[in-house]
């Protein structure tokens, strides 16, 4: 009987979060968000290279982004591919911006909501470290075009490779990595920052 119970203990402390409602909600959205980077980043084998004069509309998308985000400018002229490559990074700016915003909600809403038992902030702590500077780098070479104007250091031997973006499958590959990098590292770091605060929270009504 008291195994039996146990048992049924047991089940009760693993049962889903309470507000299944929420949970689902949020992860339809993030289903979302990153079937429009994969369907972006694979747009490029399919865009036309003039799609600025094709379209008044992406011309003008294109033009408002450059205000905020200088590497579609400086990429648009390495690439000989100019206008393509203009959209295709300024396209790829919508899944970070999205997957970082939808983070920025529901991290700290899920956290404060469903873990009430002290997390493990020594390993919050270490992955905060890792990801904080990492997440800045990625951000900081993708945002300014550092990885395509200085180059990026050759882990062997001298010297530095340069992105030409020379074809589409150079700018398929070159971008959508960092894209991806940038979206996943900004990511992580809100998610350790809401368990830390959390365990902050914690710990001083514990005390």
């Amino acid at each position: 009987m008291s195994d039996l119970l146990n048992s049924q203990g047991a089940q009760e402390q693993e049962a889903p979060y309470p507000d299944t409602k929420f949970t689902k909600f949020f992860g339809r959205l993030y289903a979302a968000v990153f079937a429009l980077f994969a369907i972006t980043a694979l747009s490029v084998f399919v865009l036309p290279e003039n799609i600025l004069d094709v379209s008044t509309a992406c011309a003008d998308f294109v033009k408002f982004m450059k205000r905020f985000f200088p590497n579609i400018a400086a990429i648009g002229k390495i690439s000989p591919h100019t206008q393509l490559a203009e959209f295709y990074v300024a396209a790829l700016w919508v899944p970070i911006l999205t997957a970082f915003a939808l983070s920025c909600v529901y991290c700290p809403i899920a956290t404060f909501l469903y873990k009430k038992e002290l997390p493990a902030v020594k390993t919050q702590l270490f992955v905060i470290l890792l990801a904080i500077p990492f997440a800045y780098w990625a951000l900081n070479n993708y945002f300014y075009a550092d990885f395509a104007v200085n180059g990026i250091p050759r882990k062997v031997g001298s010297g530095r490779i340069f992105p030409t973006f020379a074809s589409r499958e150079s700018l398929f590959g070159w971008i959508s990595f960092f894209t991806a990098t940038s979206m996943f590292m900004s990511m992580l770091v809100v998610i350790s920052l809401s368990d830390i605060v959390h365990w902050i929270y914690l710990s001083r009504n514990k005390s």
